[in-house]
């Protein structure tokens, strides 16, 4: 901002007031998209179709209740199946 020197007073009074109004409209800004960005499915009641928007975080995976074992029929334990005949009733 060269040229600083040449203003006025009065000028220079004004010029402090635009850029302090300016800095607050930005402060207010940040502050909006901050909290905007932070929200996601899991605090909010947004629907999770939103959480891949740009600079949205997912939330994370839930833990299955038993990590250890899958679901359906477990390896090795006995089947419940008819056995094989050679003809069919």
């Amino acid at each position: 901002m060269s040229g600083l020197e040449e203003l006025s007073r009065e000028e220079l009074i004004a010029l402090v007031v635009q850029l302090r109004e300016a800095n607050a409209a930005l402060e207010e800004r940040v502050q909006r998209l901050e909290r905007q960005t932070s929200r996601n499915s899991g605090n909010s009641s947004m629907p999770p179709s939103t959480d891949d928007l740009p600079g949205r975080a997912k939330p994370a995976p839930k833990r299955a209740k038993n990590p250890g074992r899958k679901r359906g029929k477990q390896k090795g334990s006995k089947g419940n199946a008819l056995g094989w005949v050679a003809v069919p009733e």
